[in-house]
């Protein structure tokens, strides 16, 4: 379900799509999100060039992460604020780019590599 990817960074970041709501300063959602990869320090999505937030502002984030046992699925839902560090725009002309987030406090996600 989760593949690591290698790079240099103080958090594994792992491979997760998964829901994700995230709401811009004044209470704007940002619409059709979704995250790519996240690690406890933060996240990558992909959402609407239209909609960006501008770099440097501070979003409410409320991830819902895959948990499974040998017997169940379910979402863990976790709520945090986190800080837009970076725009990337993205191949295909789909109209959607590449935003990276960091969250206010790294977090124990407890995910597995």
């Amino acid at each position: 379900m989760t593949t690591p990817i290698s790079e240099r960074r103080s958090h594994i970041r792992v491979e997760m799509p998964c829901p994700v709501s995230l709401t811009c300063p004044g209470g704007k959602d940002l619409p059709d999100a979704r995250v790519e990869n996240v690690s406890d320090g933060g996240l990558f999505a992909v959402a609407p060039i239209e909609a960006l937030p501008q770099f440097g502002s501070e979003l409410d984030v409320k991830l819902r992460l895959p948990r499974s046992t040998p017997n169940s699925f379910m979402y863990e839902e976790v709520r945090c604020k986190a800080t837009v560090t970076r725009h990337q725009p993205l191949v295909g002309g789909n109209q959607t780019a590449g935003i990276a987030l960091r969250f206010t406090k790294p977090m124990d996600l407890m995910l597995e590599a």
